[in-house]
């Protein structure tokens, strides 16, 4: 570069120093013809390289984080399918189960029929649920769909009764629902 082309007469560089002692390299003014280099340009030349292992630093600082972050992402996936299969499991066996007592519901009493139906229709519910927070990717996505449904206040209080009845029993509690009067709104059953 001295001898040949760009013919460089004239060097300084400042070396780019990073916090853990590294030098990737220095920064660099030349020139083809021989110049004065002043106290005051070589300290400008520090500053401008120290802004420059600002930058170098805060850029490997940002793909740290992203390496850290796609990591965490990779984990939770990894957890998030290994558990699957250990929730999915029994929750459609039970779903399973119940379906088929359900199947037997004109032998079994009112009450039994009953417990019947609230167990399946919570067991089903607990299935969504569970698909819906293992597949969490689909949040970050915004692939998760709502299904707005108009609800009356009566009918989503009588649900959540039954849904305790069982609960409330074995702690000799009892639940009794009082007409929470005509009010109707919409919203997803389910997450609700």
């Amino acid at each position: 570069l001295v001898q040949g082309d760009p013919r460089i007469r004239f060097y300084a560089g400042a070396p780019l120093r990073l916090r853990d002692g590294q030098v990737p390299g220095t920064l660099c003014l030349i020139d083809h013809r021989p110049r004065p280099f002043p106290e005051r340009d070589q300290m400008m030349l520090r500053r401008l390289a120290t802004v420059v292992v600002d930058l170098i630093e805060m850029r490997l600082s940002n793909l740290l984080a992203e390496e850290r972050h796609r990591a965490l992402e990779r984990m939770k996936d990894e957890f998030l399918a290994a558990t699957s299969h250990e929730l999915r499991t029994p929750v459609t066996s039970i779903v399973g189960s119940l379906g088929l007592l359900g199947m037997l519901s004109d032998v079994l009493p009112e009450n039994a029929r009953r417990l019947v139906q609230i167990a399946q229709n919570n067991g089903q519910r607990l299935s969504r649920l569970i698909n819906d927070v293992l597949d969490l990717s689909r949040l970050t996505d915004g692939a998760i769909s709502i299904d707005m449904v108009p609800l009356t206040a009566s009918q989503v209080l009588v649900e959540c009764l039954e849904a305790h009845l069982g609960y409330a029993a074995k702690h000799d509690i009892a639940l009794e629902l009082a007409e929470p009067g005509p009010l109707s709104f919409e919203a997803d059953a389910d997450r609700l």
